[in-house]
């Protein structure tokens, strides 16, 4: 896309453009793989917070530890459940506290 300028060249219709070249070119043809594997990847990540959502309305009597892979996804989490996360930029006081309140059951979920 960027090689043939393909923004600038055909203004909001770049990617009709990329399209019509996927049926002919292997580069616009990889970009549509890789365009249909990203819409397949976003759409098991909103399963996933799908099912969390409702694992934490099922079980919101009972305490939960979220582990993620990526510390985005925790903040993501984090704000949507209004529960607190522990990264590396958790200073070591702030996660003693909420792994405190944690225990005590102050907090019912926290994600990492």
């Amino acid at each position: 896309m960027r090689e043939v300028r393909l923004r600038e060249s055909r203004g909001a219709g770049w990617w009709d453009e990329l399209t019509r070249r996927s049926a002919y070119d292997a580069q616009a043809r990889r970009a549509k793989v890789a365009e249909l594997k990203l819409k397949d990847l976003v759409h098991r990540v909103q399963s996933k917070l799908d099912t969390l959502d409702r694992l934490l309305q099922e079980r919101r009597h009972q305490s939960m530890l979220i582990f993620t892979a990526h510390n985005r996804f925790a903040y993501h989490i984090a704000r949507r459940h209004l529960i607190p996360a522990i990264t590396h930029q958790t200073t070591a006081a702030e996660r003693k506290a909420i792994l405190d309140w944690f225990c005590t059951g102050e907090y019912r979920a926290i994600v990492t």
